[in-house]
């Protein structure tokens, strides 16, 4: 998408300046607890956050793109303390590094997984190859059953560890690439 064109007009002469696509996410706050679940006690350090605030950031990083953005929580001015603000923005680094990392590891296993699948099923489409073509036209009971189990069975395993592979990769995306976008993300705490 090109950037967008602004004409201001001044006394005498006309000016063209760039815009650039915004880059940032801004959530208006009442306080700091919006952050955290209202069930947990415990002081920032250890506080989990709120499921209605991750998913609401989930829902606005999808419009961004995956380059470092900023992230600006908007707290009253008179609400405002610098330590619990250092400590929230560690929190939520960490939070968003560790689930990305947790997140880019179980998408290389379902990518083992299914390659995996797949291959047991390459292997028993060619078992499956080397008895039909090693049976006497069907005239030995053994090759023809052994053909009957390998053939379905590889294709079915290519097909599953293929779907494994596409599918459930791809259903886990959005979580990934919403932990991946805030690691990168600038947080930064303002007053309104």
């Amino acid at each position: 998408m090109p950037p967008k064109e602004e004409v201001s007009v001044y006394p005498g002469k006309t000016e063209i300046a760039q815009l650039q696509p915004r880059k940032e996410v801004s959530f208006w706050l009442d306080g700091y607890d919006d952050i955290f679940s209202d069930f947990d006690p415990r002081s920032y350090h250890a506080k989990g956050f709120s499921v209605d605030f991750l998913e609401e950031a989930k829902r606005a990083f999808r419009e961004m793109p995956a380059e470092p953005f900023v992230f600006r929580l908007l707290i009253p001015s008179d609400k405002r303390r610098p330590l619990e603000e250092a400590i929230i923005k560690k929190r939520l680094r960490d939070h968003a590094k560790k689930h990305y990392a947790l997140l880019k590891k179980e998408q290389k296993k379902i990518k083992q997984k299914g390659i995996a699948l797949s291959a047991v099923g390459m292997v028993l489409i060619g078992l499956a190859t080397f008895v039909a073509y090693h049976s006497d036209g069907g005239a030995n009971l053994l090759f023809s059953v052994l053909q009957v189990l390998f053939e379905p069975a590889g294709w079915f395993s290519v097909w599953f560890g293929l779907e494994i592979i596409f599918r459930e990769r791809h259903e886990k995306k959005p979580d990934y690439d919403f932990y991946h976008t805030l690691t990168k993300a600038d947080l930064k705490f303002e007053a309104y």
